[in-house]
């Protein structure tokens, strides 16, 4: 099932993690320029919310693979089989269901800094 939303996050960005998590610094294992991850959080920058809104979606990735190449993939910790995408007030913006305790997640953005559009896709 796909989830999307569109919104201008506090800080333009988003945090990607499981439902049981709590969003803390980022010990970084993985960057590009406006995402950095680890095993337990993903952080995806978005459009700077002075200048507009964020179109964010979620689900399977056979579901949502706009067909270009990857901005950024990596497994996260999946304890709780839900991934949840929220902002840094911890208010959950959207959330999917997924069937294992590591999840794999493939991120799509439409700008290098700044994307208006950040599609993340869960598992194969």
């Amino acid at each position: 099932m796909i989830s999307k939303i569109k919104i201008a996050p506090p800080n333009s960005v988003v945090f990607i993690e499981d439902k049981s998590g709590k969003i803390s610094p980022l010990q970084q294992t993985r960057a590009i320029p406006h995402i950095v991850g680890n095993s337990t959080q993903i952080m995806v920058a978005c459009e700077s919310f002075m200048d507009g809104k964020t179109e964010i979606i979620l689900g399977a990735c056979k579901e949502v693979n706009p067909g270009r190449p990857i901005t950024f993939e990596s497994f996260l910790e999946t304890p709780g089989r839900e991934v949840a995408v929220r902002t840094c007030e911890f208010d959950t913006l959207l959330f999917a269901k997924v069937p294992t305790d590591s999840t794999r997640v493939r991120i799509w953005t439409n700008h290098p800094t700044e994307p208006d559009r950040v599609i993340i896709g869960l598992g194969d």
